[in-house]
């Protein structure tokens, strides 16, 4: 079960994934921790909490020696009989060593509780760079800071400079942005076709006139264009216009912050079940009548 956990994992990061009374805590020392990990071991039982040995110290490991053991256990032995005294004393100190893990344990164990919910109380505010990202977005009207794509977005924007113009980043980021709304992005490799409705030119270039020159106003290019799927069945309903609507302010956002001033940003939104269709070429009966129009 725990054999896939990395080595070097972290005991607080690593109890958060798991219910609370999954593990008991065992700590083992912190001699150990220029050679090993953090988790030592992991005794599984079937049946009760699973033992968890971590390289820390506890509270015993801090106090000074003499409040447990005898300062000179070891010395002044009979020649005679130094193996086996030393191996008696030595009993002992394992013995007093023990009880005084034991005695501490529960200290213990609520200072480690409480190093967890210190790390659960500030992750937050670590996780992300708050300051940098507020700065960054300053500008942003409040229909902007109030648009739940934006909002999602807003810790991108830190590494924007790495983002900008890179398609594969910029679809991951859609698609982590979208996926947390229940809404399926698909990325499309078509060129659009756009006209200018009142095209302007310059009247000469250089020494030559361009009155009687006409260069066209329909053209095609190659824009970053995303299908993106709405799942509720209620395709015509208020929601729907709201998600229209949010994924164009969202547009001009990642337009604004994220793509080239060349590029162009487009959502093509549609539904995942297609309307109903009386008038279909080779199939005349619906339903069992003659529905032809």
């Amino acid at each position: 079960m725990f054999r896939n956990l990395p080595n070097d994992i972290n005991a607080e990061v690593m109890l958060e994934a798991f219910p609370q009374d999954t593990f008991k805590l065992q700590l083992a020392g912190l001699h150990k921790r220029n050679t090993y990990y953090d988790v030592l071991d992991i005794e599984e039982h079937l049946y009760g909490a699973n033992v968890l040995h971590i390289a820390r110290n506890s509270l015993y490991n801090s106090l000074p020696e003499c409040m447990f053991h005898q300062v000179d256990r070891f010395d002044n032995k009979p020649d005679g009989e130094a193996q086996a005294r030393f191996d008696e004393e030595l009993a002992k100190q394992k013995k007093e060593e023990e009880n005084g893990y034991r005695f501490f344990a529960p200290i213990d164990i609520m200072l480690f509780q409480l190093r967890c919910r210190v790390r659960k109380e500030v992750l937050p505010f670590v996780q992300e760079n708050k300051i940098l990202e507020d700065m960054l977005t300053s500008r942003l009207t409040p229909e902007q800071r109030n648009n739940r794509f934006i909002r999602r977005s807003l810790p991108f924007v830190v590494n924007a400079k790495n983002i900008r113009g890179n398609r594969t980043l910029i679809t991951l980021m859609l698609r982590k942005v979208f996926m947390h709304e229940g809404l399926k992005l698909q990325p499309l490799d078509e060129k659009h076709c756009f006209t200018d409705p009142a095209p302007r030119y310059h009247q000469s270039l250089g020494e030559a006139l361009l009155d009687e020159a006409c260069a066209g106003n329909v053209y095609e290019e190659n824009v970053h264009s995303f299908l993106l799927h709405y799942w509720d069945e209620d395709i015509c309903d208020e929601q729907f216009l709201n998600v229209v609507e949010e994924a164009e302010v969202y547009r001009r956002f990642v337009q604004d912050y994220f793509l080239s001033i060349e590029h162009m940003l487009l959502f093509e939104i549609c539904a995942d079940q297609q309307p109903l269709d009386l008038n279909v070429e080779g199939d005349n009966n619906f339903l069992g009548f003659n529905t032809t129009l």
